[in-house]
């Protein structure tokens, strides 16, 4: 739990699992302060959030943040957030938590929405999908700054969603099967036939600091023709 007035704080090569909450992050990166750095992180197997963000600025790089029993990553109360090759899932028993969820306000002890600005959100790269219709819950406070922005990823989202919505994402794939080898055991590679293969963007990656161009488990995404979405860049055997 990173409270309010943390600072200066990067997790690199860190797994968090089999908790309650992975990371709770409270006003962190607000007031002139560095925002929480995230870079090859697995957060996974929580009981309820992989990352429950209030108000924060999160910079989060090549990370797996899998398997909640409730949302995956939870952005609360406006903030700034930025996710480049990340993998987000949710494949759980437990039903009717998206993987992620963004709001633009607070609430308070009556229920009364209170405005937060979001001034960016922004996932590239990213796969943020599950084993539900909709794996992603954009809540906002309309009048209030709400800046979110899905490039070059593969979406799960239901269809009733996207028509209020549809200019929040930029070349993605949306509605199709990650199919990763066995996200039920935690593993998150991807299988032969996953339309998240070859669809990555190289200058996304090339524009990225730290230096996104080896995976999670330092394969590197250049050398085997075009890059994949998420976290683990695919190797089929012999090259």
């Amino acid at each position: 739990w990173l409270e309010k007035g943390s600072g200066n704080i990067s997790f690199t090569y860190v797994e968090i699992t089999n908790a309650k909450v992975g990371i709770q992050a409270d006003s962190i990166g607000v007031e002139g302060t560095e925002p929480l750095r995230l870079h090859n992180c697995m957060i996974h197997n929580m009981i309820n959030y992989g990352i429950r963000a209030i108000k924060s600025r999160i910079i989060a790089t090549n990370c797996q943040i899998t398997n909640s029993g409730g949302n995956v990553v939870s952005v609360e109360n406006g903030g700034d957030y930025n996710f480049v090759s990340c993998t987000i899932a949710r494949y759980f028993n437990g039903r009717g938590y998206p993987a992620l969820t963004i709001s633009n306000y607070a609430l308070d002890t009556n229920g009364k929405k209170i405005p937060a600005e979001l001034t960016a959100a922004y996932f590239g790269n990213c796969i943020i999908t599950g084993n539900q219709s909709g794996e992603i819950s954009l809540n906002e406070l309309k009048g209030t700054a709400f800046n979110v922005q899905f490039q070059q990823c593969l979406v799960q989202y239901d269809e009733e969603f996207y028509k209020d919505y549809e200019d929040n994402f930029l070349n993605c794939i949306s509605n199709k099967e990650a199919k990763f080898i066995d996200p039920y055991t935690n593993n998150f590679q991807l299988d032969t036939l996953s339309y998240a293969i070859d669809a990555a963007s190289i200058e996304i990656i090339n524009n990225t600091i730290p230096s996104i161009i080896l995976d999670r488990k330092g394969v590197s995404r250049l050398e085997h023709g075009l890059p994949d979405l998420g976290v683990y860049e695919r190797v089929e055997i012999g090259k």
